[in-house]
């Protein structure tokens, strides 16, 4: 009837539900609420072992960039990092998880003759290449023995060198993309858990209603609460907030497609309210209502977003290098979106490089970039339709703003008042009730 009247929003405020403990629909209720809230452990759990999960990989690709420093300073003839990576390959290849063998380096030191070989095998210069291991063999003043057990482990340790050398960068860029597939994941298991905890929140007994004096536990009895917000367009908006309040017997029937569910009889009590509101008042308005739910939702984000604050930078930096977006790119690239979808631009590429010089993502001289922060707000402004820049005036223009809002308001309550009574009256006679 209000959307006749040119009511075109409808915002729905309250929607709940109460049982009384004995009653058929309570334990309907209640076996579908069961049914979602194990779904919701379900994926909990998965969230929350994959977030502890991801710090073990954070730290495997930590330990992976230490080697591949080593690598890297290794390669530059640096003998501190070359001898670092001849004590692991003794202790986890040339020993090997049993302990010390008879044939590693140290092991062959403990017996007589090769005493000198780890002292000869850790003094072989950094970066020895495996065509220059016998040369630099031959060229020690020791005995054969030890200089053959010396080029065989030198030869070993320079192939294993050089093999890991690539396998170790290989590992961590897999690594990183793993991150990466990991962290998504844990986001998709987030969206997919969002909806099974509104099911359980929804599906949940209003606890002060269960007190009232109107569910008797031991009866068939149940209330519903329902508030919608019916507005014009405009600001502000011609408003009617529509609460209904039914107190009723809720009788299991079976349908024809042999599905069960409740047919409710007895009393509703509607209440119509009007007012004129800003776009800023219906916002406080449902959050009042709103305040305390889904705080589980929250809870939920905030956990994931701890865990990244703890794992600092290296994350980001990781989750970056794999082809992850975070704050700036996002914004940069939403903003690219807007202006493309509002042909701005010809192509989302030309879109792309205007956002970005836009919010000042492109490099400039130190001298320059606070001029550049300012005049990047006021392109932004430009491409939006002007205005971003507070003007001298912005005091006298937000009261005459303010003024405007009083104005309109002052008009619209006699519309208001109005339609809710010719939609009371005609929604009376429609139901063919009595008409004073």
């Amino acid at each position: 009837m209000l959307h006749d009247l040119g009511y075109t929003e409808f915002e729905k405020i309250v929607d709940t539900f109460t049982a009384s403990e004995q009653s058929a629909f309570f334990g309907s209720a209640q076996q579908r609420l069961g049914i979602q809230q194990d779904k919701a452990v379900q994926y909990l759990a998965t969230i929350g072992k994959m977030t502890k999960e991801l710090f073990q990989i954070v730290r495997d690709i930590k330990l992976l960039e230490e080697r591949e420093d080593m690598y890297k300073l290794a390669s530059a003839e640096d003998d501190g990092a070359e001898k670092a990576l001849k004590g692991v390959w003794i202790d986890f290849i040339d020993n090997g998880p049993q302990g010390i063998k008879a044939s590693s380096v140290y092991g062959l030191a403990s017996q007589i003759g090769f005493t000198v070989l780890p002292d000869l095998f850790f003094a072989a210069p950094a970066n020895l290449k495996k065509e220059e291991v016998s040369g630099h063999v031959k060229s020690l003043d020791f005995n054969e023995k030890v200089k053959t057990a010396l080029v065989r482990k030198l030869e070993q340790y320079v192939a294993w060198r050089d093999a890991t050398a690539k396998e170790i960068t290989s590992k961590k860029k897999f690594t990183i993309q793993y991150l990466r597939q990991h962290y998504d994941a844990i986001k998709l298991y987030t969206d997919w858990v969002k909806p099974y905890l509104r099911n359980v929140k929804r599906l949940g007994m209003d606890p002060e209603k269960q007190l009232s004096a109107d569910i008797v536990g031991a009866f068939e009895g149940s209330v519903v609460e329902i508030e919608v917000l019916a507005k014009k367009p405009g600001n502000p908006h011609a408003c009617v907030l529509m609460t209904f309040y039914y107190r009723t017997r809720a009788i299991m029937q079976t349908g024809q497609d042999y599905q069960r569910g409740p047919a409710h009889v007895g009393r509703m009590e509607m209440t119509l309210r009007g007012y004129v509101w800003t776009d800023e008042e219906i916002k406080n308005y449902r959050e009042l209502k709103m305040a305390e739910d889904f705080e589980m939702l929250k809870s939920i984000d905030t956990s994931i977003e701890q865990a990244m604050d703890y794992l600092g930078d290296k994350l980001v930096e990781y989750l970056k290098a794999a082809g992850e977006k975070f704050g700036e790119e996002d914004r940069q690239e939403e903003l690219a979106r807007f202006l493309h979808k509002n042909k701005k631009t010809s192509t989302m590429e030309e879109a792309r490089s205007k956002a970005k010089k836009i919010l000042g993502g492109e490099k400039k001289s130190d001298q320059g970039s606070i001029a550049s922060i300012f005049k990047g707000f006021a392109d932004l402004g430009k491409e939006l339709g002007g205005g971003f820049i507070p003007s001298k005036n912005a005091a006298k223009e937000a009261k005459k703003e303010e003024e405007r809002i009083k104005e309109e308001k002052e008009k619209l309550v006699g519309g208001v008042i109005s339609s809710i009574g010719l939609a009371y009256d005609i929604y009376k006679k429609a139901h063919r009730f009595f008409v004073p």
